[in-house]
């Protein structure tokens, strides 16, 4: 199954051929130009209709009209529900183009075709062979991360063992008892991310702050238990430092250790995080998974 994510109704993105690495634009002509500057001629959206499951129009956000691939002719056009050359099938790509898309146009089975050098799109039979310039890509407007829901029952603790801390080691050289603190400390890392599944493919290097599981009151939770900054494609570390201490009371030219042990854990929960458009409010999900280490249910004992 592809996990090629194919944008909600309403969601705006660019379109950008993988080989010649420009971008279409609909205003009075209709053509693909260098995507490096950002126009609003450049910006596109799906509709779907009812009456052709599975399939799409491409509608400029500027002009309203829709794309259409016909042989030796590929344009933009005046929107028309009924009109099977304004329908395309987005067919995700394979090995290396995955991640991409072909534009294939349900009523002239030609798809889209972007050449370097060219200022005008070409065509193709789409049931000819796969050539580079036949896929394309969306680049999405500027989205925010806001949420994310964790499906706490589905969450698993993968790995899960005893740690040492350290021990400090006290002697009591006098002929009466006296009473001392006995401290260690252990500087760990902690470290959260996310792995994606399906929808929305966040940008990376995308940044929030979410709520995260861990440990919460002594125990581990997979539930929210702590905020955490991210960064998408990253996994975020911590550096803690554990420290724990007792006082003892000590016998006469005898001497007592303090022993610390940790657990070191690695879960994995997963989840649904939301974004939405900066802009239009538009919101859509990414299914993932949430990896944590964490380290929790500290124990001492004196010997």
């Amino acid at each position: 199954m592809s996990d090629f994510y194919i944008p909600k109704p309403g969601l705006r993105f660019r379109i950008q051929g993988v080989q010649s690495k420009k971008v279409l634009y609909s205003k009075g002509t209709f053509g693909q130009v260098d995507s490096k500057d950002i126009y609003d001629d450049q910006w596109w959206y799906l509709v779907t209709d009812d009456s052709m499951p599975g399939c799409f129009q491409i509608k400029s956000e500027f002009t309203e009209k829709v794309l259409y691939a016909k042989t030796d002719d590929v344009g933009h056009f005046e929107q028309h529900l009924d009109w099977s050359d304004q329908w395309f099938k987005i067919e995700p790509g394979e090995g290396v183009h995955r991640g991409h898309c072909r534009l294939w146009d349900q009523g002239t089975d030609r798809v889209m075709v972007s050449r370097p050098g060219a200022e005008h799109l070409g065509d193709f039979g789409a049931d000819g062979t796969k050539f580079p310039d036949q896929y394309f890509q969306f680049l999405y407007e500027d989205m925010e991360i806001y949420d994310v829901k964790y499906e706490t029952s589905k969450g698993k603790t993968i790995v899960e063992n005893p740690v040492s801390i350290g021990h400090a080691t006290t002697d009591n050289t006098k002929g009466t008892p006296v009473t001392k603190t006995l401290k260690v400390s252990q500087k760990v890392v902690e470290s959260k991310s996310f792995e994606y599944n399906a929808g929305f493919t966040i940008q990376a290097n995308s940044t929030a702050t979410l709520g995260v599981p861990g440990v919460a009151e002594g125990k581990l939770n997979y539930g929210i238990s702590a905020t955490w900054g991210m960064k998408w494609g990253e996994a975020t570390t911590k550096e803690l430092e554990i420290e724990e201490s007792e006082t003892v009371q000590i016998p006469p030219y005898e001497s007592r250790t303090l022993t610390a042990t940790a657990t070191f854990s690695q879960i994995a929960v997963p989840c649904t995080i939301f974004s939405r458009s900066k802009k239009t409010k538009v919101t859509v999900e990414t299914h993932a998974v949430f990896h944590g280490v964490n380290y929790w249910n500290i124990h001492t004992v004196i010997t």
